[in-house]
């Protein structure tokens, strides 16, 4: 039998829970909520139903906007704080690649400098807009007039979520588990200055010294934060794939040609379709090969996309529902993955491999060869991880091969990323904490 592609590192494992003697109330704080339309709020508001369905019961902390999802809570389980903030970031640098004029481009760097200064030096931890959220989402956390919580669980991104739990957990005297989907001042992501980066790991080494346990996506993630708090109780909870979810998906016709569908967010040298597109323009056998990328607007993408000549082959479909982003994704000849190839991300495993894994399709993956992510495609066969032009290519034509010949992963090996399982250890280490179960501190050895 196959090991899971999180053992072999050596964590803690979820505890057997300590069962409770009548139902537990959990409170979420988290922006990523069952209002909104992003697959980071899949992961919150599939724990708070799980949990509602073994007879607990929640309250869900989050952020007022017009719900761009179905709201699959009631009214009395979400309690709603300030506005939610854009999510759009000040632009904080200059293409690598693309034609500017000389002047055109020294006033846009110029502009983002001093607008990347500017929120440096005015926001703790987050964007102006999300501390603004954070100080009522702090009240409404910690409010006597909703049901008294057993144990308080946040999610970051962002890290305000975090701030104001704890707070709240401190103010009522209960256990705090902080989840990540994301690390904050030890990502790779982490964009300020050094100096803001040692001050924001201080904050968040105090911080965390208030938490009864701490929860990550990845082994490496837990590790990283130990390493951060040591003695901190850390399990590792997976994300995975909501199977009603891809089943109620409709599977959407891409027209003639073969198809390779991206969904998700760019970031331009990072998370980057550039080698994959010019694969594509640069071999001709891929001539038929239509391109999706569901998610990014124009803008999102380098100028020299454009010198490409992939024309009406390159489709940008910009911001669309989830399911419809599913309905995309299930209508694919081949799915792209887009992670950064840098030691950094070594433990980052992104939410949407998930289902793509779940709805049995050939993934074309660019990112850290050495990463978590990577151990997991390569070890059951569900991809290729290409960084340049030429892998890219040879790597697309023979999963486009494999695409014909019908879905490449046999059901057992999908059925283990079911996120089912991942929410029955997430289930028991928040019931052990609530019934005092976790101690805040490991034992020293």
């Amino acid at each position: 039998m196959r090991p899971l592609p999180w053992e072999g590192v050596t964590l803690e494992r979820a505890p057997n829970a300590v069962r409770l003697g009548n139902r537990m109330h959990l409170r979420i704080v988290s922006l990523a909520g069952p209002l909104v339309n992003a697959i980071g709020s899949v992961r919150m508001t599939s724990l708070a139903i799980h949990m509602l369905t073994h007879g607990h019961t929640v309250t869900f902390v989050t952020s007022e906007w017009p719900p761009t999802s179905p709201v699959l809570l009631t009214d009395d389980q979400i309690a709603l704080a300030a506005p939610r903030p854009t999510n759009r970031q000040p632009e904080t640098g200059t293409s690598a690649r693309g034609a500017n004029t000389r002047g055109a481009e020294l006033a846009r760097e110029i502009r983002a400098r001093l607008a990347h200064g500017i929120a440096e030096v005015s926001s703790w931890p987050d964007r102006p807009q999300v501390t603004s959220w954070r100080r009522q989402a702090s009240r409404v956390a910690a409010s006597q007039s909703l049901p008294r919580p057993d144990v308080i669980v946040s999610s970051v991104p962002e890290f305000s979520c975090h701030v104001a739990a704890s707070r709240a957990a401190r103010k009522l005297a209960v256990p705090w588990v902080p989840d990540y989907r994301d690390l904050w001042s030890t990502s790779t992501y982490y964009s300020y200055s050094r100096l803001k980066r040692s001050l924001d790991r201080t904050w968040e080494r105090n911080l965390l010294g208030g938490a009864s346990a701490l929860t990550a996506t990845t082994p490496e993630s837990v590790a990283s934060l130990r390493e951060l708090r040591p003695g901190v109780r850390g399990f590792v909870i997976m994300n995975g794939f909501d199977k009603a979810d891809l089943d109620a998906a409709d599977t959407m016709d891409l027209g003639p040609g073969r198809h390779l569908v991206y969904a998700g967010t760019i970031y331009p040298g990072k998370r980057d379709p550039y080698p994959v597109l010019r694969a594509i323009a640069d071999t001709p056998e891929l001539s038929d090969v239509v391109v999706h990328l569901v998610g990014p607007e124009p803008n999102d993408l380098e100028p020299d996309v454009a010198s490409l000549g992939l024309g009406p082959r390159l489709r940008i479909v910009g911001r669309v529902s989830r399911s419809e982003a599913l309905a995309y994704v299930k209508g694919a000849d081949v799915a792209l993955l887009l992670t950064w190839d840098d030691p950094g991300e070594s433990g980052v495993v992104s939410a949407k491999v998930f289902e793509y894994i779940g709805l049995r399709k050939s993934i074309l993956a660019t990112g850290y060869r050495h990463g978590r992510m990577a151990k997991i495609l390569d070890d059951y066969g569900f991809a290729e991880v290409a960084n340049d032009p030429e892998t890219a290519s040879f790597a697309l034509r023979r999963l486009l091969r494999q695409s014909v010949e019908g879905p490449p992963i046999a059901n057992h090996h999908v059925a283990q990323f079911d996120r089912l399982h991942q929410l029955e250890r997430w289930r028991n280490v928040l019931e052990s904490a609530a019934a005092g179960g976790l101690p805040n501190r490991t034992p020293a050895h």
